[in-house]
């Protein structure tokens, strides 16, 4: 956990919510991809009997958005293994990659101080990284 020092320190905590350490880096980025992946798939689909049956003849009325590229592998490797995680850090993963919400109305809703979700996020990715890796050795 990273602490503020000076004039910061004094107005807020000392924890800092998207402070990442160095051996966390990659369970990171592989975090974002499956937040990215989490966070676009569709609640719903379309029976495949009316999927060729309708067909809009008006044009897209919304430009065109450019995503980063999703590996769904992998999120869905991490899907298994942030569901396999304890409710509080299920929790904490989902809302700081998926949701993305405000901070603040997390920590009230669960109770938590800005020190302990900090805590909490930084142990989620451990137990990540540890659980992958022993995947990684079984497969």
């Amino acid at each position: 956990m990273r602490v503020n020092t000076g004039k910061e320190a004094m107005r807020k905590s000392a924890a800092d919510i998207n402070y990442v350490e160095d051996k966390h880096r990659a369970m990171h980025e592989r975090l974002i991809n499956w937040g990215r992946w989490a966070e676009d798939r569709p609640i719903y689909q379309t029976c495949p009997m009316f999927k060729k049956l309708y067909r809009s003849s008006s044009r897209q009325w919304h430009p065109i958005e450019v995503r980063d590229h999703v590996d769904p592998l992998d999120a869905a490797v991490l899907e298994k293994a942030v569901v396999a995680l304890p409710a509080p850090h299920r929790r904490a993963m989902v809302w700081f990659y998926v949701f993305r919400g405000s901070e603040l109305v997390f920590r009230r809703q669960e109770g938590y101080t800005l020190d302990f979700l900090c805590r909490v996020v930084r142990d989620a990715r451990q137990m990540l990284c540890n659980r992958l890796a022993q995947h990684d050795k079984i497969a």
